[in-house]
């Protein structure tokens, strides 16, 4: 039956479920902007939902479209059928009942399909495996928390609207040419009636038949998809990628090179690059070094902490002269890689591009050589610079020797002699300072993250301002509970946290462990963690942990109490965070940020920094005494107080407006540059040891690591990495791995 032959184009809707879903398809299309008149035929297939129905004669009641109601339930694949069989002479375009489309997105499809050649045309989508934006073959929410309006304007404002060749068709939002129809037939419904497979199916065949089957450059449409993944789904998964397999046995591999080679992803940075720049949000440019850390979970939680009200993008050095991009807190896969000085120009036009309005450093390390020349390509941008250690001062992040006191003044005193010594970046110490005063001196603000931290830089750069500012997590689990005692134990646990080196107190826990027990205290000293180097036996030495997992560690533990060791003066310590959030009794010295973070804290002791070993075996049996006696109140009243510097200020310092881009370099010949930087491969010791890492689950390998002492084990982690500092615990949970 013709029942649409006077239109140019059908659009297919077949509906089964989701009644708010529909109402969003179709008002999209309703509302969409198109020169090509078209028909839309909605197929009713007898769903769960007795209301869609209502919906849908109410719309045809309307005039608005055509409806079909299937007297029992076909499937996917037979409803669609039908539809193609109703428009029997047209092109059709398949319309999923969970799309949202926008603009003239028709018109566009339709351009695509002009040529005689082309079988079937798809859209990029947000869910549409090798068609998905941002993030090749994934699920991804909405990019950068957009409308699919605004991302669709920024896709159709590509002017060469080029069509890509893809191995299959995506069925969420397909266009087919009725020329290809009436050669090779419509969807198979004997061998994928049940569906999955239908579509890649019908592509092949067309493919095979000489047509091409084209991702349309310039066409987003969003995809709710199925947010459940049941186990009947997967079952008609697996056995429709075996049928496929049987009658196609080319089709996987040419699916597997297509997503090898990915010729689509220049299209998908321009877009990332484009809606970056159109955001009305402030977008701040993150410097640092690649060494994970306390650090660079600093710059995951100001990212997070403000990520509604601004784009977070992140510089980090890859060697000393190469340094990477990465779009990984806008949720985008993309990371391109820069080789300096050769390269400047086009990291500059991409600073450009996404007009940068802060720039937030927060290391130098790794960047020592190219860092005066980065900042002129970010010269008219405010800068804010973070202090993380002390390796402004003197180039050793602790600031001292390892293994000497940490003394201020004998700092200042020997850093006149220290001048000409020659850092492992190849620079002096004297060049170091200087390009620190050159920081602060372009900084806007150079934040401290606690006031100790503040008042030795305040001693060594005294011409300069440094404030004071909590990290983000301060502001978001202030208040912190009172402590929770355990009962009395005959064996009492004293957790040490941490990779420790011997600034960190590695020796010195070894040291007090081995004196308790002599003594005869029945202390149990743990470590959750490792050392730079295998301790004795006396301490159990756990391994490396999760940073997400360590607060239920800590649980799981029920220490007595938890020492830390430290020999140098932390700046903040996130392992402090995690046991104040715990209501953990603490052990520490006078150094650093323990004592400003803990004031009038019940169960807490703050001791004298000593290297005595027999001072700390008291003061650890003197606390667990206390804790024993449970004689003082538990509750942390006068907890110290401090600014929400990144609620209230700190995105005040961005540039009000974003600063004119060259939109001239943004043509798709400047993002297949781009592309050709985009693989950054990690150094094969490191993929070496994330293999060793994440093959931790298999028996065997648990069996032979087992075996293996804890300092052995440190030391292959050190010659894999080649000496880098990154620590092993960073490598197993980190979630940044490079495309």
């Amino acid at each position: 039956m013709k029942l649409f032959d006077q239109k140019k184009l059908g659009i297919i809707v077949p509906v089964y479920a989701g009644c708010e879903e529909l109402r969003a398809c179709l008002d999209s299309v309703f509302q969409s902007d198109n020169k090509t008149r078209y028909e839309l035929l909605a197929i009713y297939d007898q769903g769960p939902e007795p209301e869609i129905l209502e919906y849908l004669r109410e719309l045809e009641q309307q005039g608005r479209i055509k409806l079909l109601v299937n007297d029992k339930n076909l499937g996917f694949v037979k409803t669609v059928n039908k539809g193609l069989a109703a428009f029997d002479s047209l092109d059709c375009i398949i319309l999923n009942s969970d799309t949202v489309v926008a603009n003239a997105w028709i018109d566009r499809l339709s351009q695509h399909a002009n040529k005689p050649s082309v079988a079937t045309v798809t859209p990029f989508s947000n869910n549409a495996e090798i068609c998905s934006f941002p993030n090749f073959c994934e699920k991804n929410e909405l990019f950068l928390q957009n409308t699919t309006e605004s991302i669709d304007r920024i896709f159709s404002s590509n002017v060469q609207k080029a069509s890509i060749e893809i191995p299959t068709g995506v069925g969420f939002c397909m266009y087919i040419s009725r020329r290809a129809l009436n050669k090779c037939g419509t969807l198979d419904e004997d061998r994928f009636g049940l569906g999955y497979g239908e579509e890649n199916d019908l592509c092949v065949r067309f493919a095979k038949a000489g047509f091409k089957n084209v991702l349309a450059t310039n066409v987003f449409v969003e995809h709710i998809g199925e947010v459940s993944f049941s186990d009947q789904k997967q079952a008609l998964i697996r056995r429709s990628m075996y049928v496929l397999e049987q009658l196609h046995p080319k089709y996987h591999i040419d699916v597997a090179k297509h997503i090898d080679k990915d010729p689509a992803q220049a299209y998908r940075l321009q877009a990332i690059f484009g809606l970056v720049s159109t955001c009305q949000k402030p977008t701040v440019l993150h410097i640092n070094h690649n060494l994970g850390g306390g650090t660079q979970k600093y710059v995951d939680e100001v990212a997070s902490a403000t990520s509604d009200s601004a784009i977070h993008i992140l510089l980090q050095p890859l060697s000393t002269n190469k340094v990477q991009l990465s779009f990984d807190y806008c949720s985008a896969n993309y990371t391109i890689s820069f080789t300096l000085p050769a390269e400047q120009r086009l990291l500059q036009r991409c600073f450009s591009l996404l007009r940068i309005q802060l720039v937030h450093l927060h290391h130098v390390m790794g960047l020592e050589k190219n860092l005066t020349s980065l900042l002129k390509l970010l010269k008219d941008r405010p800068l804010i610079t973070s202090l993380h250690d002390y390796y402004f001062i003197n180039g050793r992040p602790t600031l001292c020797v390892p293994g000497e006191e940490f003394d201020i003044d004998s700092a200042k005193e020997k850093l006149p002699s220290e001048l000409d010594r020659t850092l492992a970046c190849g620079i002096s110490v004297n060049t170091l300072r200087s390009l620190s005063k050159q920081v602060f001196s372009m900084s806007e603000i150079v934040l401290a993250p606690s006031a100790g931290a503040r008042k030795i830089y305040d001693q060594f750069f005294p011409e300069h301002n440094f404030s004071n500012a909590f990290h983000p997590d301060f502001q978001a689990d202030y208040p912190y509970p009172g402590i929770t005692l355990h009962p009395p134990t005959r064996v009492a646990r004293v957790l040490v946290i941490g990779a420790l080196s011997i600034e960190k107190g590695a020796d010195l826990l070894e040291q007090v462990a081995g004196a308790a027990a002599m003594r005869g205290y029945a202390l149990d000293f743990v470590l959750l963690g490792y050392a730079y180097r295998s301790l004795n036996n006396i301490v159990s030495t756990l391994g490396a942990y999760d940073d997400d997992e360590l607060e239920q560690r800590l649980m799981d533990l029920a220490p007595s109490l938890v020492w830390f060791p430290a020999l140098w003066g932390e700046t903040y310590s996130y392992t402090l965070s995690t046991c104040l959030k715990a209501g953990l009794p603490v052990l520490a010295p006078d150094l650093g940020a323990f004592k400003e973070r803990t004031q009038k804290r019940p169960y807490t002791a703050i001791e004298t920094a000593s290297y005595d070993v027999d001072d700390w075996v008291s003061r650890i049996v003197s606390l667990v005494e206390r804790l024993q006696r449970g004689e003082e109140p538990t509750a942390w009243t006068d907890q110290p107080e401090a600014e929400h510097f990144y609620n209230s200020r700190y995105l005040s310092y961005a540039c009000s407006k974003k600063t004119a881009a060259d939109e001239s370099s943004a043509n798709i010949d400047f993002f297949r540059k781009l592309t050709a930087n985009r693989t950054v491969n990690k150094p094969l010791g490191e993929r070496m040891l994330h293999y060793l890492f994440r093959s931790k689950g298999h028996a065997i390998v648990n069996r032979i690591a087992k075996s293996i002492p804890m300092g052995a084990k440190e030391r292959l982690r050190y010659l894999l990495l080649g000496g880098s500092a990154v620590p092993a615990h960073e490598l197993i949970s980190q979630k940044k791995d490079n495309p």
